[in-house]
């Protein structure tokens, strides 16, 4: 992708990853699940938690509703 694309790209979502769902936890909560977008990014295509997102400093999605089904 150039540069002005991936420019577009990023203010469609304003995000440095895509939402792909939840899973659950082996205590029974459900974590939001992210794949990383940003191409130069080392852990591209990864899929990480939020967490992960946090920790190498990428934006995240305005975010998956909260909810913790069991």
């Amino acid at each position: 992708m150039r540069r002005a694309d991936r420019k577009k790209a990023k203010s469609r979502t304003d995000a440095d990853a895509e939402f792909i769902g939840y899973q659950k936890s082996s205590w029974g909560v459900n974590v939001p699940l992210y794949n990383i977008i940003v191409k130069e990014h080392p852990l591209y295509g990864s899929t990480v938690t939020e967490a992960t997102l946090r920790k190498y400093k990428l934006r995240i999605p305005a975010g998956p509703p909260k909810i913790n089904i069991r």
